[in-house]
């Protein structure tokens, strides 16, 4: 029962093109549980103190379903070749403790270099929020910012101009520019299997996207993260 499965087994160094892979990291880097179960085993030789067979038995009985093997890595979804860009989304950020929440919808046309935001935040210190961010490029490039607060009845249009981009800023930004999407782990959201892909932000922050490798559209989002120093800022 636990002699090797197949004659002339090679060692995972020996093997440059394999046809699957075994993962022992579940998605975001958490030990999973053959993982544990195989560190346990490795080390019963050589630990002085004996595992006791119980957490054993229990490690054994959790691996079924966890174990991930990837026949190749999946492709990550190449938003460049789109022409345009649309979704709506849910949005939490936690500041000092606390979960503030906002939905919405973007639009933005990668041809033009135009932007919108449409959003709003139901629960503020001044009653339910509305606001319409827009960024016009072009000869007469304004950015315009409408706010709506229903329950104080005011609004109010503002109209911006860019901001300066400084030589400095610029070479850090196109340094990141150049970095794509890579695969880093699969996971589950809402019962659909989907690949997660990062990538480097500005000021030391990365983007995990999930992607729905169910969907005939590889451009099909259903959730992003933004992390720095190990820890989510925003979730979408």
């Amino acid at each position: 029962i636990f002699g090797p499965p197949a004659q002339h087994c090679k060692p995972a160094k020996a093997v440059e093109d394999p046809l699957a892979r075994l993962e022992l990291k579940a998605p975001h880097r958490k030990s999973s549980a053959l993982n544990d179960l195989l560190l346990v085993l490795g080390d019963m030789e050589s630990s002085q103190e004996e595992w006791p067979r119980l957490f054993l038995a229990l490690c054994a009985i959790t691996v079924p379903g966890d174990v991930a093997v990837m026949i190749e890595d999946p492709e990550p979804p190449d938003f460049g070749k789109l022409g345009a860009l649309a979704f709506e989304y849910n949005a939490a950020v936690i500041t000092r403790g606390r979960e503030h929440s906002s939905g919405g919808s973007i639009w933005l046309d990668l041809a033009e270099r135009a932007f919108r935001l449409r959003g709003e935040a139901k629960k503020t210190k001044v009653g339910p929020l509305y606001m319409d961010l827009i960024a016009r490029g072009g000869a007469d490039a304004q950015v315009y910012a409408n706010v709506n607060l229903t329950l104080q009845n005011e609004q109010q249009c503002v109209a911006y101009d860019y901001p300066t981009l400084n030589a400095n800023v610029s070479d850090k930004l196109k340094v990141i520019a150049k970095q794509s999407l890579s695969f880093y782990a699969i996971s589950d959201f809402n019962g659909e299997d989907c690949g997660i892909f990062v990538a480097p932000l500005a000021r030391g922050r990365w983007i995990h996207i999930w992607v729905d490798l169910e969907s005939e559209n590889m451009h099909a989002i259903l959730r992003s993260e933004i992390h720095k120093s190990g820890r989510v800022i925003r979730s979408t």
